[in-house]
């Protein structure tokens, strides 16, 4: 797989510079990570600790931190699509622009 091609499978650690960059800045965003990061369970890959929390609060850029931290729990494009998915139900079109980001580069995806 080359450096700026993925797939579904592809862990979020393995993204190219540029999809990884970009999907960052749109974490940062609105702070859009505090809405995906809300998990209670906290087997759940989107349940932070209050430390992991008190930690991104003090960071200048979370999002790719939190990126990061999603690829070492495991965490594939299309788990974090479909966690987008999901909070797009709750929280509206905020979560629409890193899906778009994923679907311009990607083509499209259905999950359901």
């Amino acid at each position: 797989m080359s450096s700026s091609c993925f797939d579904l499978s592809t862990n979020l650690s393995q993204l190219s510079y540029s999809v990884f960059s970009q999907l960052s800045h749109q974490l940062n965003c609105q702070d859009l990570w505090i809405d995906l990061f809300n998990d209670q369970e906290k087997s759940s890959p989107y349940s932070l600790s209050s430390a992991e929390k008190e930690k991104c609060l003090r960071l200048q850029e979370p999002g790719a931190y939190l990126l990061r931290l999603l690829g070492n729990r495991g965490q594939n494009v299309k788990g974090f699509l479909t966690k987008l998915h999901l909070s797009a139900k709750v929280f509206g079109p905020k979560m629409d622009i890193p899906q778009l980001i994923r679907h311009r580069i990607h083509g499209e995806l259905s999950i359901r």
